[in-house]
């Protein structure tokens, strides 16, 4: 495993100094690149890193780091403006929903109240059923039952 000098740091085995950028050889054993990683001298270098013609094994590390910083950054541009974009959506449908909620309120406060209109209209038609049977019944009481009036002869004329 590569790894890259990102804090100037000195070899415990060989007392030999490193500075940021350099490439940590001989490569530390285990244990000490994770002391070295942890206290933030070192990093890995991505196997298959590529170098540069004509620069020194670390400038071309360092380059390419840079470059893979570089995308990293296009990609967060790229999640921010998504995230910006899916926030004025949710913005948006939170507003609809809103205005939604004001519809079934009032449709809600339409159905009560055609309901209150309703159950009065019926107590009312029961009240008129009523008095209509009461009336009916009280006629029958008073005279028995009524009978069609006689028809009465009409005139000859001459």
């Amino acid at each position: 495993m590569r790894y890259l000098v990102i804090s100037p740091c000195v070899d415990a085995r060989t007392g030999k100094e490193f500075a940021a950028g350099d490439e940590f050889l001989p490569e530390p054993d285990t244990a000490q690149a994770e002391r070295l990683i942890k206290a933030g001298c070192l990093d890995f270098i991505p196997d298959g890193a590529p170098l540069l013609p004509g620069t020194d094994h670390a400038d071309a590390v360092v380059v390419d780091l840079r470059d893979q910083l570089a995308r990293a950054n296009d990609t967060i541009i790229g999640l921010n403006e998504r995230v910006g974009q899916l926030t004025a959506a949710n913005d948006d449908l939170a507003e609809a929903g809103k205005n939604i909620a004001a519809k079934l309120e009032a449709a809600r406060n339409e159905l009560i109240a055609a309901t209150g209109d309703l159950n009065t209209l019926r107590a009312e038609r029961d009240q008129l059923e009523q008095q209509v049977k009461d009336l009916t019944d009280s006629l029958k009481g008073e005279d028995g039952p009524a009978e069609p009036a006689a028809a009465k002869p009409a005139k000859q004329r001459s």
